[in-house]
């Protein structure tokens, strides 16, 4: 029988609410175009990574990459976010050099 993260998380966690209204609000407006590459691995859902990266801004105020690498492998919230994926630091780093139009804070800001 397969265990689902939402079996584990109360009805009314924030983190759930927090997905539910990215949803709605449709983030993939702050990120540049997808390139379509066929070459090399298949990179992280893109949408998933800035969740991740909100979600800990809004958790701790302040989130290092380091720390979100960690949480998702520990936090079953995070894991839920990224669903089951471990981006590396490196991947967030990336993430947020090229992907993003807009710096991580400008877009906390707007959306919260």
């Amino acid at each position: 029988m397969p265990l689902f993260i939402t079996d584990f998380l109360d009805i009314c966690a924030p983190v759930l609410t927090f997905d539910r209204i990215m949803e709605e609000i449709g983030i993939e407006k702050y990120l540049h175009p997808e390139p379509f590459c066929k070459f090399g691995r298949p990179g992280y859902n893109r949408v998933n990574i800035l969740k991740t990266i909100l979600f800990g801004f809004m958790d701790t105020e302040y989130a290092s990459l380091r720390e979100l690498e960690d949480r998702c492998r520990t936090n079953i919230r995070y894991m839920y976010l990224t669903d089951y994926e471990i981006p590396s630091y490196r991947s967030f780093i990336n993430f947020n050099n090229e992907e993003l139009r807009d710096s991580v804070q400008d877009i906390f800001k707007d959306v919260m």
